[in-house]
């Protein structure tokens, strides 16, 4: 790991409390994806020999790891992936140890096989929309919900939501904020008078990855579309009209029309009984 190898761990520079306590339970493996601030290993818990995610973060001076107290808070969700512990390696190096859940993301999903049929879009949907209302009541905005923020076991179709290092708390759902977005994510209100609720960035990212789920493909090919007009339905596949009228009310420009997030809940198509 770049920011904290095996060899910053058994350097007697470094032999600090913290690390002694994490050679002492967990065994670092091989890195699965570096970044510029964060690289992802696979790792072993010693005792259990159970295999876990270890997050290697560097931060600011001394600053807390956030990511690690929201997944505290939401370590009784299903579709969160689960924290274990954490370690302050050095002032600006943090070890985040969680879950090892599945190796394949909803993006390489879509990737791989294409889009989803209607009924293992409302398998997964119904879960995800489940998770972010668990966040939502925790007041909790994630701020990153994304097809690769999203693991899934290919044969059971369940998810788990990760990478909370971007979420932020909030005090009401009618909260305006304007801490910025990525603008593959953010809502239209975003681009027009730069703010959004946390209620309508949940409901447009949850719109945003419906429609991937069932297309393959971004509803908005740039930030032009999003403040425009509609993102259209793609014609060459026909959904049921619960779908279409679920995908259109979450992803309308207009946030006064659009879906409330206690409302998908009960929405017909979140509630049909497949056969």
């Amino acid at each position: 790991m770049n920011s904290c190898p095996p060899a910053l761990i058994q350097d007697p520079r470094y032999h600090s409390p913290e690390i002694f306590r994490f050679v002492k339970h967990y065994y670092l493996g091989k890195t699965l994806y570096r970044g510029r601030f964060t690289d992802v290993a696979l790792g072993k818990h010693r005792a259990s020999q159970q295999k876990v995610i270890i997050k290697s973060i560097q931060t600011k001076h001394y600053c807390k790891l956030k990511e690690a107290s929201f997944l505290k808070k939401l370590i009784h969700v299903p579709g969160v992936i689960k924290y274990f512990d954490h370690f302050n390696i050095t002032h600006n190096v943090n070890l985040l140890v969680i879950e090892y859940f599945s190796k394949m993301s909803l993006k390489t999903l879509l990737h791989q096989y294409g889009p989803l049929s209607e009924i293992n879009t409302h398998t997964i949907f119904k879960q995800l929309v489940s998770t972010v209302q668990s966040c939502f009541s925790c007041f909790i905005l994630h701020r990153d919900i994304k097809p690769s923020n999203i693991l899934i076991n290919i044969n059971t179709l369940q998810i788990k939501l990760i990478n909370f290092n971007s979420a932020s708390h909030f005090n009401t759902e009618n909260d305006q904020l304007n801490t910025p977005l990525s603008k593959d994510i953010a809502p239209p209100e975003y681009f027009t008078r730069r703010s959004y609720s946390p209620n309508g960035l949940y409901v447009w990212t949850l719109g945003l990855i419906l429609y991937e789920m069932l297309y393959n493909r971004p509803p908005c090919q740039t930030n032009n579309n999003v403040v425009r007009y509609f993102c259209s339905l793609y014609a060459k596949k026909p959904l049921s009209v619960e779908a279409e009228q679920l995908v259109f009310w979450m992803l309308t420009k207009k946030t006064k029309k659009r879906i409330l997030l206690h409302e998908l809940e009960h929405h017909p198509w979140i509630t049909k009984k497949w056969i």
